[in-house]
């Protein structure tokens, strides 16, 4: 008898505890107490397109370069504008627009120490973003598409005339250039640029 009572009084007590609802099996980290993975962060685009002349002088393809988080890599040279994976890399002091352009971060992206911009928004240099002006078009709110970067100049009347700009990627030492483009000179307008075979 005593155990009929024992049993009784024990199912009573799991009737009344409360169930925990059933779970979908998609939702990671449902039922177990623990949340589900944060989202992704933002798409990261490289700031520097692939060819560029500057492309071994501002990031790691010269230097060490991998890396597993963005605490691996460091800006380093004389204006901040090498990004690798090698703490205090100096460079010889030069005045110019970088290709990685104002507002690039330096850090890791697919294992390697590179220059990019969050979310897409494409960079090359005068603080370029998704949309900006395509090689050769005008930039007058400094905005290009990536690899690119917004160039000022006088026209043929000079200082006394009116300034100009468009997107260009600068010719390199020597004249070079990504692949299938050619150095120009643009004497009226923005210089020594780089310009695609079928422009010329």
């Amino acid at each position: 008898m005593r155990k009929l009572v024992l049993a009784a009084l024990l199912l009573l007590v799991l009737a009344a505890c409360p169930r925990k609802p059933p779970t979908s099996g998609g939702e990671a980290g449902a039922g177990t107490g623990t949340a589900p993975p944060p989202p992704p962060p933002a798409a990261r685009t490289l700031a520097v397109s692939s060819g560029h002349p500057l492309e071994g002088r501002v990031e790691g393809t010269e230097r060490a370069g991998e890396c597993t988080t963005d605490a691996d890599c460091f800006t380093g040279g004389c204006s901040s504008e090498v990004c690798s994976a090698e703490e205090g890399v100096i460079t010889t002091c030069e005045v110019q627009d970088w290709p990685q352009g104002a507002g690039a971060g330096c850090g890791c992206v697919a294992g390697t120490c590179r220059w990019y911009r969050d979310g897409g928004a494409g960079g090359g240099g005068g603080g370029g973003g998704a949309g900006g002006a395509a090689q050769g078009e005008a930039c007058p709110d400094r905005r290009c598409a990536a690899g690119l970067t917004c160039v000022e100049y006088y026209g043929i009347a000079g200082p006394s005339g009116p300034m100009f700009t468009s997107c260009e990627v600068r010719c390199g030492k020597g004249g070079r250039c990504p692949d299938g483009q050619s150095c120009i000179t643009i004497a009226d307008g923005p210089g020594e640029v780089c310009r695609p075979a079928d422009d010329r």
